[in-house]
This record gives structure tokens, C-alpha cells and sequence, in this order.
């Protein structure tokens, strides 16, 4: 059965700080490399990515567009004359 939220002295789980690492330890593990996150930690390299990301799904489109291999939508047709 799960905890009850409302009730304080539930110990079926931990105060969520309690699963939070400290700032330092973020500084400690970052510097050593170890800091194994999904995605960066510094904003120029996460901004890149996410850019290349859009840069290979766009040509994706584009190449598909050049083919006609799906139809294109009706509301874009007219935007686009």
C-alpha cells in the first residue's frame, strides 16, 4: 500500500531532498567526468545538439518533400503560395 502523502511521519518514502545530490557533489562528479546525465550540462553544447538534431530531421523532410512521397498538407500548400 502506498504512503499517504499528507501524512508526515509516512516512512514509506523519503523526503525528496533526501533523493537530491549537493551542488558540490555535481561540481565533484562534473569535473571528474562521472556526472552521467541524458543530456549536456552546458548550454552552447545542449543548444548544438538539439540543433544538429533539427539540421538531420529537417533534410529528412527535405529529401522526402523532393521525392513527393507524402502528401503535403493543404494548409502548407497555401501558405506557400
Amino acid at each position: 500500500m502506498a504512503a499517504d502523502p499528507s501524512d508526515l511521519g509516512s516512512r514509506q518514502h523519503k523526503d525528496f531532498d533526501e533523493y537530491l545530490i549537493t551542488p558540490e557533489k555535481v561540481t565533484t562528479l562534473k569535473a571528474a567526468g562521472k556526472l552521467l546525465l541524458s543530456v549536456s550540462t552546458g548550454c552552447e553544447e545542449y543548444l548544438h545538439e538539439r540543433l544538429s538534431l533539427l539540421e538531420q530531421q529537417l533534410e529528412k523532410v527535405n529529401i522526402l518533400a523532393r521525392r513527393m512521397s507524402y502528401p503535403m498538407p493543404a494548409s502548407l500548400l497555401q501558405a506557400l503560395r
